[in-house]
């Protein structure tokens, strides 16, 4: 049985993700702090480890360096942005300089999400994902407008690896589906944009950039997409997003 070490700071999120893995046979071992962290992986060897902690600079990063570590980029038009819960966004700067700044550094790959794409159903980051293949030679995934199989073949054609699909998998999953059969499982992510209910315990899966309800709860959605043919779970706290804890 494959042993997996989950360091998430979210207790009921690291819970429902572990929940998920061992459904499907793998062993979990939730911690919530870089520093429990290290002392499991000193301890024993792990054929994975999950991490969904926002690492504060500077802190943290030779650990980070022992696992994947994937650096998102928001983007909206042509500028990086950074925002709190997805929403008050400020301009960053050129996506493609912190892309091959992240490269130098040693990330394992990168995350491109256009973050407004939904709200005018396209995908505006072809040009951004081209020039970054030019010199960043790492997994590229690209989310956002993403609403057909044509979609994700021309992002891929642009030098993608992967698709990360949230709105259009919640409106229609069958799109899941398709886009498994037509590039296979590695190709397709689901995005999850996570919020606390209000009316109860859990979570419940939202899109549109956090800003519509799905009804659907966030560990059955998972279970749900990856029996469609997801080979990978984006999962976002949007509670937590943008406040480096």
């Amino acid at each position: 049985m494959k042993s997996i070490l989950v360091v998430e700071d979210d207790e009921m999120l690291g819970a429902g993700l572990c929940y998920n893995l061992e459904l499907e046979g793998f062993k979990t071992t939730l911690v919530q702090s870089f520093e429990e962290a290290g002392k499991k992986i000193e301890e024993k060897s792990w054929e994975m480890v999950i991490l969904d902690v926002n690492l504060p600079d500077g802190d943290g990063f030779s650990l980070a360096k022992k696992i994947r570590l994937i650096a998102r980029l928001d983007v909206k038009n042509d500028h990086l942005v950074k925002g709190i819960q997805l929403e008050g966004l400020r301009k960053l700067g050129d996506p493609h300089d912190f892309a091959a700044d992240y490269y130098r550094q040693g990330v394992d790959e990168l995350l491109y999400m256009d973050i407004v794409a939904s709200l005018y159903n396209r995908n505006n980051l072809s040009a951004i994902v081209r020039r970054t293949t030019d010199d960043v030679f790492i997994p590229i995934t690209v989310g956002g407008g993403l609403r057909s199989v044509d979609d994700v073949r021309s992002i891929l054609q642009m030098g993608a690896d992967k698709a990360a699909i949230n709105t259009a998998a919640i409106k229609d999953e069958s799109i899941i589906t398709q886009v498994a059969e037509a590039f296979g499982s590695q190709c397709m992510v689901l995005g999850i944009e996570a919020k606390k209910r209000r009316d109860g315990p859990g979570y419940e899966a939202y899109y549109d950039n956090g800003r519509e309800h799905s009804g659907k709860d966030v560990i059955e959605w998972a279970r749900r997409g990856v029996a469609l043919g997801a080979g990978e779970i984006l999962l976002t706290s949007v509670d937590k997003e943008g406040f480096e804890r």
